[in-house]
C-alpha cells in the first residue's frame, strides 16, 4: 500500500509540474506558483522547486527564486541547470562572490556546457583577486583552454589572479620598473624563469587584451629580454624547449595588440638580425620566428607561406604562428571576392573606409553566444527573422547574431573589404551559414528592397557624414514592428577622449603607427594626468585599431540623450530599453521609482549627469518601429 500511495503522489507530482512549466512558459506566473506548489504538496521534487525558483523570479521575487533553489539542490546537489539559474539570481542581486561559488560549480558538474563557463568568466571578469582556491583556478583554467568561451572583459581579473600565485608575483613585481635597464637587473637576479611556465598564465596569454599600463610594460620588458637572451644563445629555463611555449605565447598578445608597443632604438639592430636569420631558411627555429613575431606581423615574411607548410602546428605550440600566417593568406583571397551591395560614394565614408582598410576593428577569437535578451529579442527565436548588421565591422556581432537566431536570414555589411574579408574568414571558422557578408555603405542603403525584423548598427552611425540621415534610412527599412538595436558615443562619458583628440588635432599629430604609438609613449606631454587615467581604463587604449579608432578617428559625432530623443520622434522610432547591465538598471529603478521601465531618456539624461561613466564606452539600447 506505501508504495502505491508513493507512485500515486509522483504521478501528481509530475502532471502538477508539467502544468506549471506550461504556465510558466504562457507567463500566467501566479497560476504556475500555485501548481508547482500543488506538485509539491504531492511529492516533493528538484524539478518544481525549481519551477517556483524561476517563476518568483520572473515576479521579481528574488530572494523567494533562491529559497527555492536552494531546496532544489538538497535534492538534487549535482543539478547542474540549477546552479547555473542560481548564479544568474546572484549576479540579479549584485552577489559576486555565490554568483562565482554557483557557476564553477555548474562547470565541475557539467563541463561540456558552453554557456556555464561563459556565465563564469562574465562574472569573475567583474572582479580582483588577492588569492584563489586552486579548485577555482582549475576551473577558470577548463575555461580558458575551451574553445567555445569568449573573454571581452577577463583580462584585469586574470592578471590579478596569476599576479598573485606565489611563484610568479615575484616577477611579476618587475612591471613597476618603467626603465628597462632596472628591469633587467632584477631579471637577471632570478636563477630561471621557469615560473612563467605556469598553464593558466600561458594560456591565457594572448586571448584578451589586458588595460592595465603596468602589464603592457610588462610584456614589452619581457620580450625585450627573451629577444637579448635568445640573440646571446643564454638558457633561460630549465627546459629549453619552454622558450618556445614562452615566446609563442607572447607573440600572441603582442599581435592580438597590433604591436602597439613602442621598440627602443636598442632593440631594432637585434629584431633586424633576427628577421635576416628567418628569412635565411623556410624553418627557423620557433622561438626566433615567435620573438620575431613579438615585433612585427610574420605574415608578410617574404618566405612565410613557406615557413607555415614546415610547421607542425595541430595541439603543439607552433600551432599559434601557422595560424597567424595562414589565416592572413586566407583572407588576402577571400578580399578578392567580397560581394558589393552598395557603391561608396559619400566622402566621410570615403574616408572612413580607407582608416579601416589600415585598421580594421578589432581582431577577436571567440564570439560570445549568451549575449541574448529574452524579453526583448526572444520573439524572434525559432523564426526565420531577416537580419541586417549595419556596419559589421571584423564580424563579431554578426557571427554572435547567428548562434542566437540559427534560422535567421543575416546580411552584414562593412565599408572596409579588409574588415570584411576577417569578418568572413571567422564565419566560415565557427561553421557559420546563415550570414551573407556585403560592402555597401549605410547611406546608400535607401535603394535596397529588402526590408527586416531586426537591425544591429554596433558603432556606425557616429562615423556617418549625417547620422541622423543614416539613421533614418535604416529606420526605413525595418518592417512594421521591427527591432533595431543602436550604439552611439556619448558626449559627456568622452570627456577625455575629446581632450585627447584636441590636443592631436593641434598639434597636428598624424594617424600613422608611428604617432600612435609617439602620443602613448609621451601622453603626459599632451594630457592632464586626470585625463590620461580616464583614458586608461578603455579597453581600445592598449590595441593599435582600437586606439586608432579611440583617439585618432577620422569623424566622430558624439550624442547626448536629449538628441537621441529627438531623433528617434523624428523617424518615428520608440525607445525601448538600454542595454545595461541588470546591476546598473537595477540601481538606477531604486533611484528613480517614477520611471519603473527605465524609459523615460529626460530622467536618464539627468541620471548620467551624475553617473558620467554610465554610457562608456557607448549608448546601447533597442528601438522600435510601430506597425504603421
Amino acid at each position: 500500500m506505501l508504495n502505491l500511495d508513493i507512485s500515486a503522489g509522483q504521478t501528481v507530482q509530475v502532471q502538477k509540474c508539467a502544468h506549471g512549466f506550461a504556465a510558466f512558459d504562457a507567463k500566467s506566473y501566479d497560476d504556475a506558483i500555485s501548481l508547482f506548489n500543488e506538485s509539491l504538496e504531492a511529492c516533493p521534487s528538484k524539478d518544481a522547486y525549481f519551477g517556483l525558483a524561476k517563476a518568483y523570479n520572473a515576479q521579481g521575487e528574488l530572494v523567494k527564486s533562491v529559497k527555492n533553489l536552494t531546496k532544489a539542490l538538497e535534492l538534487d546537489p549535482a543539478a547542474h541547470d540549477v546552479l547555473c539559474f542560481m548564479g544568474d539570481i546572484y549576479c540579479a542581486l549584485s552577489q559576486g562572490t555565490p554568483a562565482i561559488e554557483s557557476y564553477a560549480q555548474a562547470v565541475a558538474y557539467d563541463p561540456s556546457v558552453e554557456t556555464y563557463k561563459q556565465r563564469l568568466v562574465n562574472v569573475v571578469g567583474t572582479l580582483k583577486f588577492k588569492k584563489m582556491s586552486p579548485n577555482l583556478r582549475g576551473v577558470l583554467l577548463e575555461c580558458l583552454e575551451s574553445d567555445g568561451v569568449d573573454f571581452p572583459h577577463f583580462g584585469l581579473a586574470w592578471l590579478s589572479i596569476f599576479s598573485s600565485n606565489a611563484s610568479l608575483s615575484p616577477l611579476y613585481k618587475l612591471s613597476k620598473h618603467s626603465n628597462y635597464g632596472s628591469f633587467k637587473k632584477g631579471m637577471d637576479a632570478f636563477a630561471n624563469y621557469d615560473a612563467l611556465i605556469e598553464p593558466f598564465f600561458l594560456t591565457g596569454l594572448g586571448k584578451f587584451i589586458v588595460p592595465d599600463v603596468g602589464f603592457e610594460r610588462w610584456v614589452m620588458h619581457l620580450r625585450r629580454y627573451f629577444l637579448e637572451a635568445v640573440s646571446a644563445g643564454r638558457t633561460v629555463f630549465s627546459d629549453p624547449e619552454d622558450i618556445e611555449l614562452m615566446t609563442c605565447a607572447l607573440s600572441k598578445y603582442h599581435s592580438l595588440t597590433r604591436y602597439i608597443s613602442s621598440i627602443s632604438e636598442d632593440e631594432l639592430s637585434l629584431v633586424e638580425a633576427l628577421k635576416q636569420k628567418v628569412v635565411a631558411t623556410d624553418t627557423p627555429a620557433l622561438s626566433d620566428l615567435a620573438l620575431l613575431g613579438c615585433y612585427e606581423e610574420i605574415y608578410l615574411l617574404s618566405n612565410a607561406a613557406a615557413i607555415a607548410t614546415k610547421l607542425q602546428g595541430g595541439d603543439h605550440v607552433s600551432q599559434i604562428p601557422k595560424s597567424q600566417i595562414e589565416d592572413y593568406f586566407a583572407r588576402v583571397e577571400i578580399k578578392k571576392n567580397v560581394p558589393v551591395l552598395t557603391t561608396v560614394q559619400d566622402t566621410m565614408s570615403l574616408a572612413v573606409q580607407a582608416q579601416y582598410e589600415e585598421f580594421p576593428y578589432s581582431y577577436w577569437d571567440m564570439p560570445s553566444k549568451d549575449t541574448f535578451n529574452e524579453n526583448i529579442e526572444g520573439h524572434l527565436k525559432g523564426q526565420e527573422a531577416d537580419i541586417l548588421i549595419a556596419g559589421c565591422g571584423t564580424g563579431k556581432e554578426a557571427v554572435q547574431l547567428a548562434y542566437i537566431f540559427p534560422d535567421a536570414h543575416i546580411v552584414a555589411i562593412d565599408l572596409s573589404l579588409d574588415s570584411l574579408a576577417y569578418a568572413i574568414h571567422k564565419a566560415r571558422q565557427f561553421g557559420i551559414e546563415n550570414i551573407k557578408f556585403k560592402q555597401a555603405d549605410i547611406m546608400e542603403l535607401g535603394t535596397i528592397e529588402e526590408r527586416f525584423d531586426y537591425i544591429v548598427s554596433p558603432g556606425a552611425l557616429h562615423h556617418l557624414s549625417d547620422p541622423k540621415s543614416g539613421w533614418a534610412i535604416l529606420s526605413g527599412l525595418l518592417k512594421p514592428n521591427g527591432l533595431m538595436r543602436v550604439s552611439l558615443y556619448s558626449q559627456i562619458s568622452r570627456w577625455a577622449v575629446n581632450e585627447a583628440r584636441s590636443s592631436i588635432r593641434d598639434k597636428n599629430i598624424g594617424s600613422d603607427v608611428q604617432s600612435v604609438q609617439n602620443f602613448r609613449a609621451d601622453i603626459t606631454d599632451h594630457m592632464k594626468y586626470k585625463s590620461i587615467k580616464e583614458l586608461e581604463d578603455f579597453i581600445d587604449f592598449y590595441a593599435l585599431a582600437e586606439c586608432n579608432d579611440l583617439l585618432f578617428h577620422v569623424h566622430e559625432h558624439q550624442f547626448d540623450l536629449s538628441e537621441i530623443k529627438n531623433i528617434l520622434n523624428d523617424i518615428e522610432l520608440e525607445f525601448v530599453q538600454f542595454h545595461l547591465s541588470p546591476k546598473v538598471l537595477g540601481k538606477y529603478k531604486r533611484r528613480h521609482s517614477d520611471d519603473p521601465n527605465a524609459t523615460d531618456l529626460d530622467t536618464w539624461a539627468r541620471w548620467e549627469m551624475k553617473n558620467k561613466d554610465v554610457f562608456i564606452p557607448m549608448y546601447n539600447f533597442w528601438c522600435k518601429k510601430n506597425a504603421a
